[in-house]
Order: structure tokens, then C-alpha cells, then sequence
């Protein structure tokens, strides 16, 4: 047997969403009609189609809206039968277990959502049947990437903002593609609903894509991997680690093609540049999803999201709480009302509290007391009426977030205050397992499974988190303000405890990053798992920066900053980023100094610094050298200390100072000191062959040979600067793919030297290699790729091939403002104009002003960042010094050789 109330209400929730489609659906099709239709249709049955895949049986059993489907379209596919009959099968029985459970409330929404599951399911199929388009649109199903939740079968209040929407984005009478790309961006306060209007006008007009992206756009580290994962769809076999070329090809897949929607979901950072992801079409159609009303000029039209009046929100409280009433007294309506105002209207925290209220049976007038209650709660955030979307909602956002967490068991709360400390908006379940020493940890443990699943259902059902399931795993994720009123929460909680539930997020963090070698010897096959942590790593870095004092340093945070840095940041060339990690983890090494184990990890983080301050060219030279003498010192003091208590150090300490001694020695061959240089690069080679072998550390030896290739270029040794280049080039290629961005750095400085040697044509086609092997390992625009596309236009230039020079030259010049460094970029235009002035028969006053004005741009670089040399220089110095500017590894003429 069925329930009628569950029936109805779920036909009437799913009316609500049919829109134009509502009188598509026969008046046969109610409830109490189902039994006289269907014995209208069984003596066709045998005959009609998808009547003979279905037993008399099943009739007898459903007599409900199925049974009419399958009578009335007979072209309807075997396969839906099946699933009918399957889903009718079981209702009867989920009856039969509620019966059993009367007191068990915890069981009414699950239910309900299974009726209107099925009920929808019924009612798409007749839509679907008596729609024209049926049959193209069976060929026209949409591939949609990256929605990150289902459909909210809670849906509701919005239907004038959606057809809104769909007037702005459709406007060609539902013809997609025409009179150019269609945009819009939704704006209003948080929680008010702008994700949901998306998600559902993405479901409801899913059927008029070929595909439909979602972008979680809250930071840039967000925006890349969203697309990373896009390209990995769309393009497969060209996807690449550097995320800007992911991009590129993304957008160039939509420039390509049409009958796409892309939502840009959450995008409020303050600094955040959507141009570089918004695809250049002149088709397509984009949603942007914002807090930020100045953000509107990113799309041609914008919605502001108001939030819902009093009836609304009453509305959709009583439909939670009560969905089987069709009708309620005036005073429960009222109280309702009362509610939602007390609320704001937020369409978020209405569901939170209605969650809560249908959970928990307490009463309307309890609630509201409860609400209204000002000492019972404290107001966390200050109100700011020149920002807010004209009413205070911090206040009552405050007080439903007190009421649905003190209904928690302690392991739950325990766990959000640990999402809280996280990316909360996609923390998979794997982070969270595992065997932790911390006894309030245990919960968590991987053989608790079960009470997990319990938890995690309380957080559900109260709508604190949302979960999301896929093949492999399940990621969960919370409102942000949640989030920011959970760090109040566990602040106000005192004896520390912020810092000691920081304290355990970043031991679950730390287990999962990758650690770097303790050599640090580069990895690039760890890229992909440090890329699942690296927004976590963000989230509490900015943490301890907002909650220092509050929030201790400790010995994990430090080596994860440090591995951070070392085995992403740096090996990809993100050289700001890195920066920003790498200056947190000095700070962090600064506050721990009492510790003598953090001498070591302050080392680590000292010498990364140093080789991307480096690696900036002259305006970071200084404190590259700075950093590295830094971790030589820490290096040595250890060393000192240890002979002091009558100890010796590791073999790998050891190696660690000789590594210390190598990075001050490249620094000093930036600034020409290569006689300061050989003397470090000795040191480094004295101390490696005292413990290893060439054979047993291939890459570190292979490291200091590339130094010393270099040297020996500056003392005019050529041809052992040759043997060491050759030498350094198999040494760091030895168990390595041929593509591992290391081994790029070999074959790169192999070019310089070849190119030094007079050796340039042997030289142009290694460096080519090496452009290719970058571009497609890191991308077009890394800083890397773009020093190896320079010294090909350079190797052009020398040769005298000035069409190819030129054309090199301005490729390594566009878009040199995402990564390359000022200095690369002055000499590139020093040199396109050097280029431009050396093509006679192409010179023009057009071309002589251009050469001009790269002349001058590249003069105001020199200037500031090389003060230290006059004003006025002769051609040969001023060549001189653009190359004294770049790093070493970025390539030079040694001495006289162009």
C-alpha cells in the first residue's frame, strides 16, 4: 500500500517545477482516478506497446501514475519499465517499515524524498513523451562537468528570478547560441540563495546544452584546477600540469564550439580577475555567482538576489517542518512569518532553522522565543549598514547557527571545528581517517566507519554540511559563515582551543601532503597529490595569520609550509606564491627557535627562498643571497652543535651543508663573482664525495656540474665547461623521464654553454627541445617556458635569421605579465628592438617608433632595478647589463660571446 498524503505532497512539490509543462499532465493521472483509468486501459495491454514488457502483476500492485504512463505512450523504451517496476516494488515495503517505527520522525524525509523522486521521475517521463523535442533531445543530453550538488528537490520562491534569468540568457526565443554570448551576473548577500538560483536553472534547462561547466571560483588556485579538470574531459590527451594552458585550451574549446553554459560559483575574493578564464566567443552562455555588487561589470546584465519576504520564507518553513498539511492555522502561519523575518529572509538559514525545527519536533513559538532571546547569544559580527543589502542578518545568522550545533553529539561538533580550519567547501572524507594519536581523534578512526556515517547524517539533516558522493569518494563542505562562526565559536571556548584544533588540522593535512626529499631533491610526479591538499594548506596559513597569537606554530606547520614551497611552489615555478608560504614559514621557524629540531626545516625553507629570489633576476639577488648564507649559517650551527655534545651529523645533514654551500655559490655566479663561486662549489663537492657517489646521487651531482659548467664559462675554459655541462646533463637525467622539468633545467643550461662556446647550432636545437618539453610540462605563459622561447629567438638573432628572431621574440612577449619576471621582460624588448632596427628592408617610421618605445620600456626597468649603473651607457654596456639583470639559469653571453 502507498501513502496517499506522501503521494500528494510529492505531486505538489513537483508541480512547482513543471512550469509550462503543468498542463501536460492528465487529470487521469491523480491520485484517487489511478485504479478506474488503469481498468479503462488493461484490455489494450497485451498490445500498447510497453504494456507487454509489464506482468499483470505489477498492475495490480501500482495502480497509481505509472501504470497510466505505461498504457498511454506506447513507444516508451524497455529500460524505463524496468526501473517502474523496480521502484514500485519497493514502496510497499518502505511503508511497511515506517509502520513499524511510528515514533521514528527521522525517517519522514528520507521517505518523502523517495516519493517525490519517483513521482518526478513519472512526471518527466509523460513531459518527456509529449514533448516534440523528445527525440532530439535523447540525442542531446548534456555532459555536465563539475556540479558540485544534486537538485535541490527543496527548490522554491524563485520562479520570477528564473524566468528573469532565462529572458537574459534566452532571449532569441529559446535559440542558444545567437546574437552573441549571453551573460549574467547573480549578486546579493550571503546566503541568500545565489548558488541555488544556478544550480537550479542548470537542471532545468540542462536539455538546451552540450555541455555545462561549474567553476568554483572562490580563489584562483580554485578557478585553475576547475579548469584543469575541464580540459581533462574535454581534451584528454593534451591536458598538462601548468594550469594556464589548461585554460587555454578550455576556452579554446569554447571558442570552437557551441551550446555551452560555464557558472562561475562564489567569485568574491577582492583580487579576483576573471578575464583570464572568461572565454573570448561570441556564443556561449555564463553565470557569475558573487557577493560582490561591483562585480557587475563582468557581465552584461545582473540579477541582484534579494532575499525572501515573509510569506515566502513562511512558506518554505512550513513545507519543511509539515509537509503533509495542506492547509495551516492562521497563528502557525504567522509565527512562521515571525521566523523568517527574525532570520532576515535568508532563503540559507531558513532551511538551517526549519532543518532544525522538523528534526527535532520543537515547537513554532519555541523557536521563536528562543530567537528573540538576545542574551542568549552573542552578536560575532559587527553590522555595517554602507555594505549591507539593507537589513542585519549577522545576528540571527548567529543564532541559528547556535541552535542546530548544540544539538550535536561532541565527535560531530569536534568534526566541523576541523572543517572549519580546512577549505570548507570540498573536504573529502579520506582527509579525515585515520589512526591519530589524539584520543579526541578517535571518532575518526578508520575502523568507527559506521558512527561516522551517523554523524555525518546528524550534520545532513540539520544542513550544516552538504555531501557529495562520486566513484571513489565523498567530500564535504559548509556555508562560509558557518565556517568564520565555528573559529568564533571555538575561540570564545578558550584554553587554547583554537590552537589545538589548528594543531590537529594541519597533522591531518600534513599526513596527506607529499613530504619533499631531504635533499630536496625535485619530484614533479607528486604534483597531482599536493594539488588535493594545496587548498587546505592555504586555508591554514591564512589562519594562523589571522588568529596569531591565538593560533600556535608548530613543528608539522612548519614542514608542511616548507614541502609546500619546495615540492609544488617552486619546481613550477610559481614564484609569488611561493613567496607568500615561504615567508609564513619563516615566521612560523622564527617562533619555534627554542626548538633545535626546527634549525633544519628553517634551512629548508631559507634555501627555497633563496633559489626563487634568485631566480627573479637582479631585484631579488640580494636577498636570494641573504637566504642562502641564511641556511648555510643554520647549517653549520647545527653541525657546531652537534661536535659540541660529541656527536656527528647524518650523512644527510652533511649533504645538506654541501648543498647550502652550492646555493651560495650560484648566487655568487649571478653577480659575476666566480672565483667567490668556485670556492663554494668545491666546498659542496669536497663534502658530497666524502659520503656518495656520483652513482648513489646522480641529480646532486649532476646540480653541482651544471655550476660548474658555468664557472668555467666566466674563467674562459671552454672546453671543460662543455665536458661539465655534458657531464651534469647525464648525471641529472639518470632515472628520469625525459621530461621531468629538473631535467629540462640540465639540457637548458647544456644550451647556454654550447651558446657560449661559439656551438650554436647544436645549441639552437637543443634549447628548441626544451621549449617544447616546457611548454608542454608547464605550460606557454611559465616563467621557465618563456626563458627557453628567448634564448631560441636569441640563438636566431646571432645566426642572423632576424624574421625568426622577431617572431620568437614577440611570441615570448605576449602575455609576459602573467609570470615572467621585469628584468626577462626588458631584455626581450632591449633585444626585439636590437631585432627590429637589423631588418633594413622592413624599417619603416612605424617600426622605428615601435623599437623606440621597447627601448625606452626597457631602459625604465634598467633604471629601477639597476640604479647602481649611469644613466647613459654605451651599446655594449647597456647589453651587459639587461644580461647581468637575468638570472644565471636564465641564460647569458659570458663575457664577449654575441
Amino acid at each position: 500500500m502507498r501513502s496517499r498524503a506522501r503521494w500528494e505532497d510529492a505531486f505538489k512539490i513537483q508541480k512547482r517545477h513543471l512550469g509550462k509543462h503543468l498542463s501536460d499532465i492528465d487529470s487521469n493521472l491523480s491520485f484517487d482516478s489511478f485504479s478506474l483509468y488503469l481498468e479503462d486501459l488493461e484490455d489494450s495491454r497485451s498490445n500498447r506497446g510497453l504494456g507487454r514488457f509489464l506482468s499483470r502483476n505489477v498492475l495490480d500492485q501500482i495502480k497509481e501514475l505509472t501504470g497510466a504512463i505505461a498504457y498511454t505512450f506506447t513507444d516508451i523504451l524497455a529500460i524505463i519499465a524496468e526501473m517502474i517496476t523496480d521502484l514500485t516494488d519497493q514502496l510497499p515495503l518502505f511503508e511497511q517499515y515506517r509502520s513499524l517505527f511510528p515514533t521514528a520522525y527521522e525517517l519522514e524525509e528520507p521517505i518523502l524524498e523517495l516519493y517525490f523522486n519517483y513521482v518526478g521521475f513519472c512526471i518527466d517521463v509523460v513531459t518527456f513523451l509529449r514533448s516534440k523535442r523528445w527525440k532530439a533531445n535523447l540525442r542531446r543530453q548534456p555532459i555536465m562537468n563539475g556540479i558540485p550538488f544534486d537538485r535541490n528537490f527543496r527548490f522554491q520562491g524563485r520562479e520570477a528570478v528564473l524566468d528573469d534569468l532565462h529572458k537574459v540568457l534566452r532571449p532569441n526565443d529559446g535559440v542558444v547560441g545567437k546574437s552573441g554570448q549571453k551573460s549574467c551576473v547573480i549578486h546579493g548577500i550571503g546566503g541568500v540563495g545565489k548558488t541555488q538560483v544556478a544550480l537550479e536553472y542548470t537542471y532545468r534547462y540542462r536539455e538546451d546544452y552540450s555541455r555545462i561547466f561549474w567553476v568554483r571560483a572562490e580563489t584562483g588556485v580554485e578557478l585553475s584546477t576547475s579548469f584543469a579538470s575541464f580540459a581533462r574531459s574535454l581534451v584528454p590527451d593534451s591536458a598538462v600540469f601548468y594550469q594556464l594552458t589548461n585554460v587555454k585550451q578550455v576556452r579554446d574549446w569554447m571558442v570552437q564550439n557551441d551550446r555551452w553554459l560555464l557558472i562561475f560559483d562564489n567569485a568574491d575574493a577582492v583580487d579576483l580577475d576573471l578575464s583570464l578564464y572568461w572565454p573570448p566567443s561570441c556564443h556561449g552562455e555564463i553565470i557569475v555567482t558573487t557577493q560582490r555588487r561591483d562585480f557587475r561589470h563582468w557581465a552584461v546584465n545582473d540579477i541582484h538576489l534579494d532575499t525572501f519576504d515573509e510569506d515566502v520564507g513562511a512558506q518554505l518553513i512550513l513545507d519543511i517542518i509539515d509537509d503533509t498539511s495542506q492547509t495551516h492555522s492562521k497563528e502557525t502561519i504567522e509565527t512562521a512569518r515571525n521566523i523568517s523575518i527574525e532570520l532576515g529572509g535568508l532563503p540559507r538559514l531558513i532551511s538551517h532553522i526549519a532543518g532544525y525545527i522538523e528534526g527535532t519536533k520543537a515547537s513554532l513559538n519555541a523557536i521563536l522565543s528562543s530567537l528573540q532571546q538576545p542574551s542568549a547569544f552573542k552578536r560575532i559580527w559587527a553590522f555595517d549598514s554602507t555594505t549591507s543589502t539593507n537589513f542585519q542578518y549577522n545576528h540571527s545568522m548567529a543564532k541559528v547557527w547556535e541552535l542546530a550545533l548544540d544539538a550535536l553529539q561532541p565527535e560531530a561538533l569536534r568534526m566541523l571545528h576541523l572543517m572549519a580550519m580546512l577549505n570548507a567547501d570540498e573536504v573529502n572524507e579520506d582527509l579525515l581517517f585515520g589512526d591519530w594519536q589524539d584520543s579526541d581523534l578517535d571518532f575518526l578512526s578508520e575502523y568507527r566507519c559506521f558512527e561516522f556515517n551517523e554523524l555525518r547524517k546528524s550534520l545532513i539533516d540539520r544542513h550544516l554540511v552538504t555531501a557529495t558522493m562520486d566513484t571513489n569518494s565523498t567530500k564535504l563542505s559548509m556555508h562560509r559563515v558557518l565556517e568564520k562562526h565555528l573559529l568564533q565559536q571555538i575561540d570564545d571556548a578558550g584554553a587554547d582551543e583554537l590552537g589545538l584544533v589548528f594543531k590537529r588540522a594541519v597533522v591531518m593535512i600534513r599526513l596527506q601532503f607529499p613530504q619533499a626529499d631531504e635533499l630536496q631533491t625535485p619530484n614533479s610526479m607528486a604534483w597531482v597529490e599536493c594539488e588535493k591538499c594545496l587548498p587546505h594548506v592555504m586555508s591554514l596559513r591564512t589562519i594562523y595569520q589571522q588568529w596569531s597569537p591565538k593560533v600556535k606554530p608548530t613543528y608539522d606547520f612548519a614542514t608542511l609550509l616548507a614541502d609546500t614551497a619546495t615540492n609544488y611552489m617552486w619546481e613550477r615555478g610559481l614564484t609569488s606564491e611561493a613567496l607568500e608560504i615561504l615567508t609564513t614559514g619563516e615566521q612560523v621557524c622564527n617562533d619555534l627557535s627554542q626548538l633545535e629540531d626546527i634549525k633544519p626545516v628553517y634551512a629548508d625553507i631559507c634555501a627555497i627562498a633563496g633559489s626563487v629570489h634568485e631566480e627573479n633576476g637582479l631585484s631579488g639577488r640580494a636577498a636570494a643571497l641573504e637566504a642562502c648564507e641564511k641556511a648555510l649559517k643554520l647549517r653549520q650551527e647545527r653541525v657546531r652543535a652537534l661536535e659540541d655534545n660529541g656527536q656527528t651529523d647524518t650523512v644527510n645533514g652533511e649533504l645538506q651543508l654541501a648543498n647550502a654551500w652550492n646555493d651560495v655559490g650560484v648566487v655568487k655566479l649571478s653577480y659575476g663573482d666566480f672565483e667567490a663561486a668556485l670556492s663554494c662549489f668545491l666546498e659542496s663537492q669536497n663534502l658530497k664525495q666524502r659520503h656518495k657517489t656520483e652513482q648513489e646521487m646522480p641529480w646532486h651531482y649532476g646540480e653541482l656540474y651544471k655550476n660548474l659548467a658555468l664557472t668555467k664559462l666566466y674563467q674562459g675554459d671552454i672546453i671543460e665547461a662543455e665536458e661539465d655541462a655534458r657531464r651534469s646533463c647525464d648525471l641529472c637525467s639518470s632515472g628520469r623521464s625525459k621530461k621531468d622539468a629538473s631535467v629540462q633545467t640540465a639540457r637548458s643550461i647544456l644550451g647556454i654553454v654550447l651558446m657560449n662556446v661559439k656551438k650554436t647550432e647544436k645549441a639552437l636545437e637543443l634549447l628548441k627541445g626544451v621549449y617544447r618539453a616546457r611548454k608542454d610540462l608547464l605550460g606557454e605563459t611559465n616563467f621557465h617556458t618563456k626563458d627557453s622561447l628567448y634564448l631560441v629567438a636569441e640563438l636566431y638573432r646571432f645566426r642572423g635569421k632576424m624574421d625568426k628572431a622577431e617572431s620568437n621574440l614577440r611570441l615570448a612577449l605576449n602575455q609576459c605579465e602573467f609570470s615572467w619576471g621585469d628584468e626577462s621582460v626588458a631584455r626581450a624588448r632591449y633585444h626585439l628592438a636590437l631585432v627590429i632596427n637589423t631588418i633594413p628592408d622592413k624599417l619603416n617610421t612605424e617600426r622605428e617608433l615601435e623599437a623606440k618605445a621597447l627601448v625606452d620600456k626597457a631602459r625604465e626597468t634598467r633604471k629601477r632595478v639597476a640604479p647602481s649603473y649611469k644613466d647613459v651607457l654605451s651599446p655594449e654596456e647597456e647589453f651587459q647589463c639587461f644580461e647581468f639583470m637575468n638570472s644565471i639559469t636564465a641564460g647569458r653571453w659570458i663575457g664577449q660571446s654575441r
